[in-house]
């Protein structure tokens, strides 16, 4: 049941709500070779991927960056690695080049090119079991972070032939971005298979590291010195393989074998201790893997992979939106008659979509595959606020109250969707109730005080307009009344004589 109602789900979104294919295009070489992308960026008004191919070097994998124009044509194509089998997993860079994490053989590698793709220097670490980077980052400091993992012995002086404890550990470089010297590495870990799939840096430079520890998901927060402050783990994931920081929480992507043999797409928003505030699982009844997420300008997210589920030849590539409530938005399925996958998904400025992975076929055996999706027209907009008038009374009336929704425009969402606030007050007492305003001020008080009305849509866009309040000191005209005796009748007087009385008593 659960596959059959998620399965017309997808159908009736996917009808609704739909990124349109402008093109799909497949890169590569001769038969019987093996292509992929694995990550790809967006600069300078190109697209950048990497990965690796075996097409043009010869029979053993070397890594592979492609540069491509917004229409799919290959403006740049190198290769790095040699005799050995080479893999990119992830790419970064600045104004310098490009940084490219991966394998060469069974070290970790690094390698920095120009922007054009040549040759500047690489880092080869490690010996003897095998070492791998899964993701690079530049920091905030100018360097180069190289997270992955690093399979090491355990154990005492062997004898030759004797069997081997070989675990995988964290692994941790930090790279000098000039010149790719070491400036220092770290492992953790003791004798479960642990390893780091993605790294983020937040503002204040603290670093999330992202994985697994062997039993579960975890996540770490490490210092620009490689120190670890604080780790916690991730109920009912078996690994996170992505990250991202969002107002203040954690979306953490991540799979769980579950008892059925299949694996699901775990999805979970925690704050930064780890504590959970919402948690989803996306998939149908097969193999559903993810590889990668991305926040849309529309407030959503979308996370690429594969899936054996809904119906499909074999894999077939996977882009899947959901918004913040973990319902599903739009999703995508590439399905040729053998294994395909989306490694990796981005958002252009123009709220184009562009996916990358790998396609398999018998004549070819597997091309990199790059689908990208025209832009959405149905991009979530700022609500607009405008024409909140200004209020001048005189001291002892009262302000109007004020219709909020009547100042307030938004194309996607409801006037009951919209969440009002106020700033800038300081003797002027605010308050909002039902999305009406009302202003009072202190008995004694007069003077203009300017207040600031924000209007916030449910995907946190925000537009704001600001009053001013103003309370005139107006004084009041004086009351002469009863001038009469109490008893009531009239005053006389005679000609010429005078009345006296006084005016306070009246």
């Amino acid at each position: 049941m659960k596959f059959w109602m998620f399965l017309l789900s997808l159908l009736l979104h996917a009808t609704l709500y739909s990124h349109q294919v402008e093109w799909i295009k497949k890169y590569g070489g001769e038969s019987a070779k093996n292509d992929e992308g694995k990550d790809v960026i967006f600069r300078n008004n190109l697209l950048y991927t990497v990965g690796f191919e075996s097409s043009y070097g010869g029979s053993s994998k070397d890594i592979w960056l492609l540069g491509l124009d917004p229409d799919g044509n290959e403006v740049i194509s190198e290769q790095f690695g040699g005799s050995s089998s080479d893999i990119a997993y992830s790419l970064d860079s600045d104004d310098s080049g490009f940084y490219i994490a991966g394998k060469k053989g069974s070290n970790a590698y690094a390698v920095k090119s120009d922007l054009n793709g040549l040759y500047q220097f690489d880092l080869s670490f490690g010996s003897g079991y095998s070492k791998t980077f899964y993701d690079v980052l530049k920091l905030s400091d100018g360097n180069i972070l190289l997270v992955g993992f690093d399979f090491s012995y355990k154990g005492d002086d062997i004898d030759p032939g004797e069997e081997v404890n070989v675990d995988k550990d964290y692994l941790v470089i930090k790279m000098d971005s000039n010149d790719g010297s070491i400036i220092w590495n770290k492992t953790y870990g003791d004798s479960d298979n642990e390893e780091i799939d993605s790294v983020i840096e937040l503002s204040d430079g603290t670093i999330l590291l992202a994985g697994s520890d062997g039993d579960s998901g975890i996540v770490m927060k490490m210092d620009l010195q490689g120190n670890i402050e604080s780790t916690f783990n991730v109920p009912g994931f078996d690994c996170v393989k992505d990250l991202i920081y969002d107002n203040n929480k954690l979306l953490l992507l991540g799979y769980k074998n579950s008892e059925s043999s299949s694996f699901d797409v775990k999805a979970t928003f925690t704050d930064l201790n780890g504590e959970v505030i919402s948690n989803f699982t996306f998939g149908g009844v097969g193999y559903d893997f993810p590889t990668s997420i991305e926040k849309l300008s529309s407030g959503n997210y979308i996370f690429s992979g594969y899936t054996s589920s809904f119906d499909v030849s074999d894999n077939a590539a996977w882009l899947f939106e959901f918004d913040s409530s973990g319902d599903e938005i739009w999703s995508y399925i590439y399905d040729q008659e053998y294994n395909d996958k989306f490694n990796s998904v981005i958002e252009l400025p123009d709220h184009s979509l562009v996916a990358v992975g790998g396609s398999e076929s018998i004549e070819t055996y597997s091309d990199q595959l790059v689908v990208k999706f025209q832009g959405d027209d149905v991009v979530n907009q700022p609500p607009s606020v405008s024409d909140i008038l200004d209020q001048t009374i005189n001291k002892g009336e009262q302000f109007s109250t004020i219709n909020l929704d009547d100042y307030v425009s938004d194309p996607d969402n409801d006037d009951s969707e919209i969440v009002w606030s106020y700033g800038g007050n300081s003797n002027l007492s605010i308050t909002i109730v039902d999305r009406v305003a009302a202003i009072t001020y202190p008995n004694n008080w007069f003077g203009s005080e300017t207040i600031t009305f924000t209007a916030e849509d449910p995907n946190g866009l925000s537009d704001s307009d600001i009053v001013t309040f103003t309370v005139n000191n107006i004084d009041q005209n004086i009351v002469v009344d009863n001038i009469l005796p109490s008893n009531g009748g009239s005053l006389s007087i005679n000609e010429g004589e005078s009345l006296l009385f006084s005016i306070d008593a009246h």
